[in-house]
């Protein structure tokens, strides 16, 4: 009973939304998914560049790029302890009222691993949400998306995107 719904503006029932769906499958295809298994291996033997910006805060050592396998893997499911400290989003994270510590964002890692979703997305507690999360929300920002890239290494445009003016 659910379909796509191709329109731009809000639909009307239940259905899926395939604007940001389209827009949130683009920008994994760009880079934000982590290429480390659920057991904390690195793909080929080298860090990804969307790894390279996670931190598991209260861990020795906190960077994934200098963890253990079974560090990353622990910090895989430590729920609100995975963060993205990635400077572009850093900085663009002033505006989040949920879902940080300090300016580092929190990054999906549910206590039961998730393949597909665990750590690849940011979590759902990020206020407002944010076209990364692994699931849908209504009207979802693409501000910290966007700063990820950079942080990936994609050259962003110097015209940041814009919060938009809530009623």
């Amino acid at each position: 009973t659910i379909h796509w719904y191709y329109g731009f503006d809000e639909p009307s029932n239940n259905d899926i939304e395939f604007m940001p769906t389209v827009k949130h499958e683009l920008i994994h295809g760009l880079g934000f998914i982590s290429l480390v298994n659920q057991q904390g291996q690195l793909y080929i033997g080298n860090i990804d560049a969307f790894s390279r910006n996670l931190e598991h805060h209260g861990a020795t050592p906190a960077d994934f790029p200098s963890m253990t396998d079974e560090q990353r893997a622990t910090a895989l499911v430590d729920d609100g302890n995975l963060h993205w400290t990635g400077s572009n989003v850093r900085s663009a994270s002033s505006f989040l009222s949920v879902g940080k510590v300090g300016d580092h964002v929190q990054m999906y890692a549910p206590t039961t691993y998730s393949p597909g979703s665990s750590v690849s997305h940011f979590d759902i507690d990020v206020t407002p949400d944010d076209l990364m999360e692994p699931f849908l929300t209504p009207d979802p920002f693409i501000v910290i998306a966007a700063a990820s890239l950079a942080d990936i290494g994609w050259s962003i445009s110097t015209h940041a995107p814009e919060l938009a003016e809530t009623d």
